[in-house]
């Protein structure tokens, strides 16, 4: 097998849009590590506590070699809870999520705008019961923001799907956690939204065994 080598950048960014250090470049070898290169970045201050809340951006510069990027999340001391997520490759002004929760979980929306202008990210919940809640911030010029659900009084014990509409393109994704205690949460999950609506939806997993699955349904008004 040919050995390939690209140069890839990773950024970290703060919440406020500064970047956590000088960007990296990283060399790595294909075929010894079976094209896939792992890295456990927490990024930490300069007192050594860990920055809360730090986005990641990864660009190959290599030209014409592609790369590809997922991210998993473990807890717990034996690593018995997890989540895994794809990285999105494209910006959307538009994001919906099928499921949310403040029935069990922490839940919260997490929108980050790489843009160099600032714009608003509007939230609509839409409850169980048919009426719908909203909520509107501002997210600045290479800023993260996050809206934490409970936050909002009206969904108190409620679940709901949520549409999110931004003034200018960006990338949002759903947190929901669980079980947390002193060492932080034990569970839960970290996944991006849909970009748009469709007809069609696939899934290649379904439930086994002692697995259960729920499937959340959003459609548009008719």
């Amino acid at each position: 097998m040919p050995i390939c080598v690209s140069q890839t950048e990773r950024k970290f960014k703060r919440v406020d849009g500064r970047l956590v250090g000088d960007a990296e470049v990283i060399r790595y070898d294909q075929a010894s590590i079976n094209g896939v290169d792992q890295l456990h970045p927490i990024a930490f201050d300069r007192n050594g506590n860990p920055i809360p809340g730090v986005v990641f951006t990864f660009q190959s510069l290599t030209p014409g070699l592609d790369i590809f990027v997922e991210r998993s999340i473990y807890w717990g001391q034996n690593l018995e809870g997890s989540t895994g997520e794809v990285a999105t490759k494209s910006l959307s002004t538009q994001w919906y999520f099928g499921e949310g929760s403040r029935d069990f979980f922490n839940n919260y929306f997490l929108v980050y705008n790489p843009n160099q202008t600032g714009g608003y990210a509007r939230f609509t919940f839409f409850l169980e019961n048919g009426t719908t809640v909203h909520r509107e911030l501002m997210v600045g010029p290479q800023q993260r923001i996050t809206l934490d659900a409970s936050s909002v009084p009206e969904l108190a014990a409620q679940n709901f799907g949520v549409q999110l509409h931004a003034t200018v393109p960006v990338v949002a994704e759903r947190a929901m956690y669980f079980g947390l205690g002193p060492a932080g949460f034990i569970g839960g999950t970290a996944s991006a939204g849909a970009p748009g609506l469709s007809p069609l939806w696939m899934f290649a997993e379904g439930p086994w065994l002692r697995a259960r699955s729920r499937f959340h349904l959003w459609r548009e008004s008719c």
